[in-house]
């Protein structure tokens, strides 16, 4: 806590706080009713004064009151706290469960002892009176305006009873009955301001509920009828006869579509039989084109087999000619090939003694020889190819003769299909007449069918069925306005009532909202006005002994505030931007100005004061001595302590994790 925190409460002074678990593992500290707590940051300064406060309202009021708001300062999953004063302990248990699902949940348990049945924090509230309240400077500074001065005026005026407010009340209030003269100006107020406000949120669901309501009976008026019940007899009567009349015509068209749909069927089947004929028609007289393209086609392609077989027969007598002749030259080289086959074998070394001797008829024979060799093995190579091409020019011989025999085979194939295709040609033009005849004959049947279909003049059934079932609806829809004929001015009568109705609560809402208001921003505000001068010279008698002087100010620029500032050389501090010393200064000057005007039995104050020096320190103790007579209890942490002399009201506790 950067700030100082102050408690307002009717209670005796405080003896112990203990603590396990809460910030720090454990702590038992006496109080004396002056103490100044000395220790380093983290021995548990702030646990100690955090306790306290939760032990008497159970929670911090800058955290919020939720359990798991306070869980937040424990060590480990439970942590308890004791308080004692010499005729109440008060015990508070803090816990986190975890149930077999994983769900987490947090409780908290207050025991007040002596044991007695009644409920704990309700005999807290008894015994340390109903206008407990706690400080904390920063909060307040940052509170609107409005909240501000509420606050303020509920502190300071709880023991002021004045003629003047309950009459400023009574200017706007039509209902004084609510005003107790036992209580003061302040909590009647509040109560009256809470009546009101409770009024506005129960008129207000009475007004959504008459709203709907209204908007219920507006939506069966428009739906309900408001004419006469003549006038709906006479419509009913006439949407009747035109059912019957309907009904009739329905009837006639009925006996008219069933010999349409047979008229309808046998103009299909023509119909059918005229695209058969047209079809036919198409296969006599395309096809007899066709026939007669083909079969041209076909005698060319006759022409051009008798011509290939001309030309393939020359080429097998060319053929012919080349067998012949590669005969002729292989007969010539297979003889010349014997012969010299024969001259090498006859002058080989095995059949001539001169072949190897050495003389010049020995070479002469042996290059002979050679060239011999050399001639025979060309001749075979040349005999090889002439066979070669013997069999070449065979084989296209067979290839022509093959192709000859299957041109020969197509003239036949063409012969039978121009037969067959003259066949064609002629079947198609004797059939063509009688097609055309059947055709102009099946064309007039269509026509005179689709005349005597016209002639009908059929209405189409679904019109008149459409007809006779909006008529019926309508007759249905009569019928049941006939019924309600004369509740439609009931309606009207209701309509109005509710429309009274709300009018009448929108001006109680309206009403109410004003005495609210009114309450807040005129009645407390005087009261503010006669409180602001005793509140800022209670402060100022405390900020004298350090040479300050504040200023509060509940107007600025013709608006309501509540700003508490120092005065300066140049106009005023506010709290927000003064040093932390200052601030811890103004803030202890301010609760003790509070806890003297709120006139309360018992008074606390609870001062965090680590950022003072050592000479401004010195200054707020004595300071304290000086003007906090009436304050039954003061703790203040700091890191050190006071190195100066003080007073024998103060106690001195130095703290250590022993």
């Amino acid at each position: 806590m950067d700030e100082s925190m102050g408690f307002l409460a009717e209670f005796i002074m405080i003896t112990k706080i203990s603590g396990r678990n809460f910030k720090i593992p454990q702590f038992d500290q006496t109080l004396s009713g002056r103490d100044i707590l000395v220790g380093k940051n983290g021995i548990g300064k702030s646990a100690r004064l955090q306790g306290i406060m939760i032990s008497l309202v159970g929670y911090i009021p800058s955290v919020g009151k939720q359990p798991n708001a306070t869980m937040g300062y424990a060590v480990g999953d439970k942590m308890e706290l004791e308080l004692k004063e010499e005729s109440m302990t008060i015990n508070r248990v803090f816990r986190k469960k975890i149930s077999k699902k994983g769900a987490i949940s947090f409780d908290s348990v207050t025991e007040v002892l002596p044991l007695s049945e009644e409920d704990g924090d309700a005999r807290i509230k008894d015994h340390f009176g109903l206008g407990s309240e706690t400080i904390d400077i920063a909060e307040f500074i940052s509170m609107t305006s409005s909240i501000r001065k509420n606050f303020i005026t509920t502190m300071c005026s709880r023991h002021i009873k004045d003629e003047s407010t309950k009459a400023m009340l009574g200017t706007v209030c039509d209902n004084m009955d609510l005003w107790n003269d036992d209580l003061s100006d302040i909590d009647n107020l509040n109560a009256i301001e809470e009546y009101y406000k409770s009024r506005v949120s129960i008129k207000k669901k009475d007004l959504k509920s008459m709203e709907s309501h209204r908007n219920q009976l507006r939506s069966r008026m428009t739906s309900e009828s408001s004419r006469s019940k003549d006038d709906i007899e006479k419509e009913l009567e006439g949407v009747e006869s035109e059912i019957e009349k309907l009904t009739k015509e329905s009837a006639e068209i009925d006996g008219k579509a069933a010999i349409a749909k047979s008229l309808q069927s046998d103009l299909e089947k023509i119909d059918g039989d005229i695209r058969d004929i047209n079809k036919s028609l198409n296969e006599v007289t395309d096809p007899e084109d066709v026939l007669l393209k083909r079969k041209i086609q076909m005698y060319k392609e006759r022409e051009n087999a008798e011509s290939n077989i001309s030309k393939h027969r020359e080429k097998i007598k060319d053929l012919d000619g080349q067998i012949e002749k590669h005969r002729e030259e292989y007969i010539h080289m297979k003889s010349e090939l014997d012969l010299v086959q024969d001259l090498k074998k006859r002058f080989s070394d095995s059949y001539c003694p001169f072949v190897k001797k050495n003389c010049p008829e020995s070479k002469s024979l042996q290059d002979y020889i050679k060239e011999s060799s050399s001639k025979s093995e060309k001749l075979s190579s040349s005999i090889k190819e002439c066979e070669d091409k013997g069999k070449k020019a065979k084989a296209n011989k067979s290839a022509s003769e093959k192709m000859i025999e299957n041109l020969e085979s197509s003239i036949k194939d063409n012969d039978r299909v121009i037969k067959d295709i003259e066949s064609s040609i002629e079947w198609h033009k004797n059939k063509k007449p009688g097609l055309e005849s059947e055709l102009k004959k099946k064309t007039s049947d269509r026509e005179k069918t689709r005349k005597k279909i016209e002639e009908m003049n059929i209405v189409p059934i679904d019109g008149i069925t459409s007809q006779i079932d909006s008529l019926k609806s309508r007759k249905k829809t009569l019928k049941d306005e006939l019924e309600t004929a004369g509740e439609s001015q009931n309606l009207i009568k209701e309509s109005e009532k509710a429309n009274l109705d709300i009018s009448n609560i929108e001006e109680e809402i309206e009403k109410a909202t004003e005495i609210v208001g009114f309450i807040k921003e005129d009645v407390k505000y005087s009261m503010v006005k006669k409180i602001h001068q005793p509140l800022v010279d209670e402060i100022n008698k405390i900020l004298s002994a350090f040479g300050e002087e504040a200023i509060v100010m509940i107007e600025r620029d013709n608006k309501d505030v509540f700003d508490i500032c120092l005065k300066r050389n140049r106009g005023a501090a506010r709290f927000e931007v003064l040093n932390a010393g200052h601030r811890v200064l103004l803030s202890t000057a301010f609760i003790i100005a509070l806890q003297e005007l709120s006139n309360a039995k018992c008074k606390v104050i609870l001062i965090e004061a680590t950022d003072l020096d050592e000479e401004n320190f010195c200054a707020l103790l004595e300071a304290l001595d000086a003007t906090g007579e009436n304050i039954d209890n003061i703790a203040i942490a700091r890191i050190e302590a006071p190195k100066g002399t003080t007073s024998n009201n103060w106690t001195v506790h130095t703290l250590d994790k022993s």
